[in-house]
C-alpha cells in the first residue's frame, strides 16, 4: 500500500510540474566609445591616477533605485558588470590616456618613478531614482614638487550631473549614469586642460 501511495504522488507531482524559468542576468557597463582626444600635441608631463574611492552603499555590482519612500530596490537580474568602482576607475584611465594630455605618461599603478601630477577621485552620490539619477564626483589634482616638503594643489571640485531617466524601467538607470559620467568627464578634461597649460 506504501509503495502505491507513493507512485500516486510521485505521478501527481510530475503532472503539476515546477516551473524552471527565470528573467535572465543582464550586464551593464559604461561606454568608452564618445571619448574624444583633447590634444593634439600633448604636453611633457606625466600622472599617477589612485584608485576611485567610493562608499560600499553605492559600490554593489546589483544595479538599484530610491522611490518616494527612500525605499531601496535591487535589481536581482540588473547588475554591472564590474563593481561602479572598477568601472569608474576603467573610465578614468581610459578617458585620461585617450585625452593625449600627458605626453610623459599615464600610470595607473604606483613605479619608482615619480610622476609630476597625482589625480584622487572620490565618487560622492551615485543615486538613481524614479525618475532621474544623479551623480557627484569630486576631483583632486596635486602637483608633486620634488624640490619642496609641501605639494602644490592644482584643482579639487566637485560635479554634479542630473539625467532624466528614458522610463521607469530598470535598464533605463545604467543609460542615465553613462549620461552623467560622460557629461561630468567632459567638464572636468576640460578644467584640468585649461590649468595644466596654464601650471
Amino acid at each position: 500500500m506504501r509503495i502505491y501511495y507513493l507512485l500516486l504522488m510521485f505521478i501527481l507531482v510530475s503532472c503539476v510540474g515546477i516551473p524552471t524559468d527565470y528573467p535572465e542576468n543582464e550586464y551593464f557597463g559604461f561606454s568608452k566609445e564618445n571619448i574624444p582626444k583633447v590634444l593634439e600635441q600633448s604636453l611633457p608631463i606625466s600622472i599617477f591616477i589612485d584608485d576611485v574611492s567610493m562608499s560600499p552603499e553605492y559600490d554593489d555590482i546589483y544595479i538599484k533605485s530610491i522611490d518616494g519612500d527612500n525605499k531601496v530596490e535591487k535589481y536581482i537580474y540588473y547588475k554591472w558588470i564590474a563593481s561602479p568602482s572598477e568601472m569608474i576607475q576603467n573610465y578614468y584611465n581610459t578617458l585620461i590616456l585617450k585625452s593625449n594630455i600627458f605626453g610623459n605618461g599615464v600610470y595607473t599603478f604606483k613605479k619608482r618613478t615619480i610622476p609630476d601630477y597625482i589625480l584622487n577621485i572620490d565618487v560622492i552620490q551615485f543615486d538613481a531614482y524614479e525618475e532621474n539619477v544623479e551623480m557627484t564626483i569630486n576631483f583632486t589634482l596635486i602637483k608633486i614638487l620634488t624640490n619642496k616638503t609641501s605639494n602644490k594643489l592644482i584643482l579639487q571640485k566637485s560635479f554634479t550631473k542630473l539625467i532624466e531617466r528614458e522610463n521607469s524601467k530598470a535598464r533605463s538607470i545604467p543609460l542615465a549614469f553613462n549620461a552623467a559620467l560622460e557629461e561630468i568627464s567632459t567638464d572636468f578634461i576640460n578644467d584640468i586642460t585649461t590649468l595644466l597649460k596654464n601650471d
